[in-house]
């Protein structure tokens, strides 16, 4: 699995504070994306997947282990990201520099 910090957790910020993170990186906790999976209960069985902001990768860290609780299979994981913030994961095709606004 890949390796990620806290950095970027989301705690709120005032869209002028000085203290805003760099291109706006907030990351929703890996915790909280499995739970809204499990609450959704998709099956991503033969579906293909793209996170365009991975990030650190928080949500795709939690993407795989729903995928993997689930025995769902075949599933193609793409992730990009206006830059790279190390996120590596033999699962994820990755992909950085797109600035999707």
């Amino acid at each position: 699995m890949g390796q990620y910090t806290n950095k970027g957790l989301y705690n709120a910020y005032k869209k002028n504070n000085k203290e805003r993170e760099e291109k706006d990186y907030y990351a929703t906790p890996t915790d909280e994306v499995l739970n809204i999976l499990n609450t959704l209960n998709f099956d991503f069985t033969g579906q293909t997947i793209l996170e365009p902001c991975i990030g650190g990768g928080h949500m795709a860290l939690g993407i795989n282990q729903y995928i993997e609780e689930n025995g769902q299979f075949h599933v193609r994981r793409i992730g990009t990201d206006v830059q790279d913030r190390g996120f590596e994961d033999s699962y994820w095709e990755t992909g950085y520099g797109f600035d999707f606004l």
